[in-house]
């Protein structure tokens, strides 16, 4: 990760150098472009597993997946004739659903029905963002464009809505289990590409409108327990585990007072895979 940030900051100091070099800058005209939109995409590589093989075990997808606003900011370096390069950063959310993690009594159980959980994913990165973008003239006030570009995005998550619910044919006092989840950190490379229009308003403010595809894959994720998010079943996990969790662990449900047999049930997370669609609009601003 460190030699991946490294190279990032040196790609980041090569193209501003070759941005403000005098030769290379067509004009003196340098501008700024902010503005707000709306993204949807993405998906979550989970996984459920228990600790012992008792229960009957099946998944299924929710398929809940909210569009969510972004706001973003850039400046805008004139490079070459009809190029232009930016720099710039932002902060979007995600809402996401994971896998439905549903456990089956077996047949030999002296209670029969089943139980189950959806965790609800909320996802929040902030970008930097490196963009090259050509345009061409529809006529003297408006211009149509394609832009691409690489970013690095340094992102933080949360597990919700962890609730078992139980589906019995009669009631189990000690079929109970308490859940302690962890919040996550991951930063990752991603790419960028679209198109856009923008139309000149007066000679200093343009307005524009973009559509953009964004996909970044977010492979490394680390487990974090807040302090003050412990449950009751922290120290039960803690007794069997010690202080360590497994890097992908962000939900543990923690068997309490039932049969040593039905153990524990661990939800996981591989890899968050944001691959989105963008439309956004904004002004952008010349001096």
């Amino acid at each position: 990760m460190e030699n991946g940030i490294k190279k990032y900051i040196s790609l980041m100091l090569i193209l501003g150098f070759i941005v403000l070099s005098p030769q290379n800058l067509v004009s003196n005209v340098v501008s700024i472009k902010f503005g707000m939109g709306l993204s949807y995409g993405g998906r979550i590589n989970d996984i459920w597993t228990t600790t012992t093989d008792y229960f009957i075990q099946g998944t299924e997808r929710e398929g809940k997946n909210l569009s969510t606003v972004q706001a973003f900011f850039e400046i805008v370096f004139p490079v070459f004739h009809n190029f232009s390069l930016s720099v710039g950063t932002g902060h979007f959310s995600k809402i996401l659903s994971g896998t439905k993690g549903i456990f089956t009594l077996p047949d030999s159980s002296e209670v029969t029905g089943d139980f189950f959980s959806t965790p609800e994913f909320h996802f929040q990165s902030i970008p930097v963002l490196i963009t090259v973008q050509w345009a061409y003239s529809v006529w003297y006030e408006a211009q149509v464009y394609v832009l691409g570009g690489i970013g690095y995005y340094f992102s933080k998550f949360n597990i919700y809505d962890h609730i078992i619910t139980y589906n019995l044919q009669e009631p189990h006092s000690t079929l109970n289990y308490y859940a302690q989840d962890y919040r996550g950190r991951t930063n990752s490379f991603g790419y960028h590409g679209g198109v856009g229009f923008e139309v000149l308003m007066d000679n200093t403010f343009l307005f524009f409108i973009e559509s953009v595809y964004r996909s970044v894959k977010f492979k490394k994720l680390e487990s974090i327990l807040p302090i003050d998010r412990q449950s009751p079943a922290y120290n039960i996990i803690k007794e069997k585990l010690g202080e360590s969790v497994a890097e992908s662990t962000f939900l543990h449900f923690a068997n309490w007072g039932g049969d040593e047999i039905w153990g524990d049930i661990i939800y996981s997370i591989n890899n968050i895979f944001l691959s989105e669609f963008i439309f956004q609009a904004g002004l952008k601003i010349r001096f």
